[in-house]
């Protein structure tokens, strides 16, 4: 089958080599798609005409899988969440666009070219809005460095994704899944149920943030640096104590290298199957820890708090399920019921 080309540019393998010139200054790139070559090459032929071209070259010869391994292990250094996953969804990314792809080369149609691929995949625009969100950071890192001179990810809009209805599990549900869960697993999910911490603070709990003596899980937050407090139930105090302290690691829920498990979803999806609980994953737990608290009465501002949101936005998708409060505090308000009362109190005085 004889390989596509265009002008200027031809494919090579999976990927699209340009090898071309421009007023005797030669292009030499490799990109993932026909339509990122031809963009690519529009580009530089007018930074040569711009005289600017030599300059940046020489200012930046960066490539993408260079700067990646530069980038995690800042990540690492930084003690930065979920790093695994960052990891994974980075070198997907960068495997669509190419490791020798130099970081200044890459423009907003670069990564809309990704947008386009993964959609055209079936993927979920949410799992691709975080790709994107990760991708903008390292590309925010590179400004920061002076690597780049601009971060091209802030022209690229995040796809819209469909509010969906928040899945909880009930009591009942919960049950059932405890009963098929394993013992290392029952006790994840009864902290995770109980304190509403995500998935990645829970698997990154060390020892040294638990204390009980004042009754409070403190973390820190890695973003602004504040310590926060997650109060313990009784039910999160005796399921920590079931499990057992290793001299060797300093992490509650760990492996057998002593490292925290980067995932858990085979063991907790086998749950789910056994117990016959359906469109239910890890997060679901954090959603039950504050639909109950809303169904019980709390507040919706101690549920923000205890959820630990941003933005009160966030702590409103669980407004519907607290409507007994607000039809309590409207049943407070009885101002013919206080009238007809007085005209009483005057009659019979």
């Amino acid at each position: 089958m004889p390989r596509k080309k265009g002008k200027g540019y031809r494919q090579r393998g999976s990927k699209w080599q340009i090898d071309t010139s421009h007023k005797g200054i030669r292009i030499r790139e490799l990109v993932a798609t026909p339509e990122m070559a031809e963009k690519t090459i529009k580009k530089i032929q007018t930074l040569i005409d711009e005289d600017r071209y030599l300059e940046m070259k020489k200012r930046s010869k960066a490539t993408l899988g260079q700067f990646l391994v530069r980038y995690l292990g800042w990540c690492k250094g930084e003690q930065q969440k979920a790093i695994e996953d960052k990891s994974k969804r980075l070198r997907r990314m960068i495997h669509f666009f190419g490791t020798d792809l130099r970081l200044s080369d890459i423009d907003a149609q670069t990564l809309e070219g990704y947008k386009a691929h993964r959609l055209s995949e079936q993927i979920q625009p949410a799992t691709i809005n975080r790709d994107l969100a990760n991708f903008k950071h390292l590309l925010s890192k590179a400004v920061e460095w002076g690597v780049l001179s601009e971060n091209i990810g802030t022209r690229v809009k995040l796809l819209k994704v469909q509010n969906q209805s928040l899945r909880y599990l009930s009591g009942e549900e919960l049950k059932s899944l405890l009963g098929a869960a394993s013992r290392y697993l029952k006790s994840l999910i009864i902290v995770a149920v109980n304190t509403g911490l995500r998935k990645g603070e829970l698997l990154a709990l060390k020892w040294t943030d638990v204390n009980f003596r004042t009754g409070y899980i403190e973390l820190l937050d890695q973003k602004n640096g504040q310590l926060t407090y997650t109060p313990m139930t009784r039910d999160v105090k005796e399921a920590l104590h079931k499990i057992p302290h290793r001299l060797d690691s300093p992490y509650l829920f760990s492996k057998k290298n002593g490292q925290p498990p980067v995932d858990i979803k085979y063991h907790f999806s086998k749950a789910l199957k056994q117990s016959g609980i359906l469109h239910c994953n890890f997060h679901s737990l954090r959603h039950t820890f504050a639909s109950h608290l809303c169904m019980s009465g709390v507040d919706l501002l101690t549920v923000r708090e205890l959820m630990r949101h941003k933005s009160y936005s966030m702590t409103l998708r669980y407004s519907h399920l607290s409507s007994q409060h607000t039809k309590r505090a409207v049943d407070t308000l009885s101002f013919f019921h206080s009238e007809k009362k007085e005209r009483q109190s005057e009659g019979s005085g």
